[in-house]
């Protein structure tokens, strides 16, 4: 029997569960080669494209990544600790 993952939001205020047919986002965040913190805003594929080790957020939707954009435009703003943010 294989080993059955949930999914919930990453989003500040959000614990949606991931369903079948939900369009899910990951977003990370890298730095360019000149110390410039990158947002990653890519399609969630599968749960069988998930990494449990990269820091990355799971969010269900437009409005929760709208919010980490959001976060992340603001000046020390890190998206990587939106759940932690009011």
């Amino acid at each position: 029997m294989g080993l059955v993952t949930t999914i919930r939001c990453d989003g500040h205020g959000c614990s949606a569960e991931k369903r079948v047919a939900n369009h899910w986002w990951v977003v990370s965040m890298q730095m360019s080669n000149d110390g410039v913190p990158v947002l990653m805003v890519t399609p969630l594929k599968d749960k069988d494209s998930l990494d449990p080790i990269q820091s990355s957020l799971y969010l269900c939707g437009e409005e929760c990544v709208l919010k980490t954009v959001s976060k992340f435009m603001t000046p020390h703003g890190d998206p990587l600790r939106m759940t932690e943010m009011g």
